[in-house]
């Protein structure tokens, strides 16, 4: 027979474990339910759910571009980190055969560069909205084709109609 003492201080060990198992089946369940709800939702709410603001982007404009134009991007991070190389390559893959031109922040570029007839995509952070895309708008003759605002920022493609 054990101990009153002994068992209070078994009990007392084994509640955490107990807990964090409950709190893991718990998290488990839940992620079950949200996905249940996906699949039981129309291509609106899954493509809300599960697209980032890269791929959205990347599917419009290789919806709208011919596949001999160029593109300059403008990317909010650098692409030798994790998410401006992701933003990238996410892009260059989708846009194939396309030209993509990347213009990392900070990076010098020539703007007479950019023709009549190319395109040139923007992805602004929330903490940074319509930094570049707001000089670009002005210096440049920017006709829009798609832009999406959300919690995550804006996404903006235009084609350039007059240049410097």
């Amino acid at each position: 027979m054990m101990k009153p003492a002994l068992r209070s201080n078994l009990l007392l060990l084994l509640l955490p474990l107990f807990l964090f198992g409950a709190l893991a089946l718990l998290r488990a369940e839940w992620r079950g339910v949200e996905i249940a709800w996906l699949l039981n939702s129309g291509k609106v709410d899954v493509e809300a759910s599960t697209l980032k603001p890269v791929d959205r982007l990347a599917l419009k404009t290789e919806e709208l571009l011919p596949k001999d134009a160029r593109a300059f991007f403008f990317n909010p991070f650098p692409s030798n980190g994790p998410k401006g190389g992701f933003y990238e390559m996410r892009l260059r893959y989708q846009l194939y055969p396309r030209k993509l031109v990347v213009i990392d922040p900070g990076q010098e570029f020539d703007f007479n560069t950019i023709q009549g007839g190319d395109y040139v995509l923007f992805i602004n952070t929330a903490e940074e909205p319509y930094s570049m895309e707001r000089d670009m708008r002005s210096a440049f003759g920017l006709v829009e084709l798609y832009s999406r605002a959300d919690n995550a920022g804006v996404v903006s493609l235009y084609r350039v109609a007059s240049v410097l």
